[in-house]
């Protein structure tokens, strides 16, 4: 994979190949777990990125923070909101 992304497009009798990770369906089945609350990173403008095999990397104020279940980025979400008066 990383010599593919260094080599540049790949192409074969004109037409471009594309190469994509294969996950086994248990690596697949994690991953895809933390879609539902890639949407609430993203509404809330929060940098983040799906690291090998499932964790979720955020990144607030600088500061790398990972988790490793949907449940824990949720709690972490929660716990950054300012209490209501």
């Amino acid at each position: 994979m990383k010599y593919a992304r260094e080599k540049g497009p790949l192409m074969y009798r004109g037409a471009e190949i594309h190469i994509y990770a294969d996950y086994s369906a248990e690596v697949a089945t994690k991953r895809a777990a933390f879609t539902p609350i890639q949407s609430s990173l993203r509404n809330a403008g929060l940098a983040y990125s799906l690291l090998f095999p499932a964790k979720l990397r955020v990144v607030v104020d600088g500061t790398r923070h990972e988790f490793n279940s949907p449940a824990e980025v949720a709690a972490f979400l929660k716990r950054r909101q300012p209490a209501a008066n």
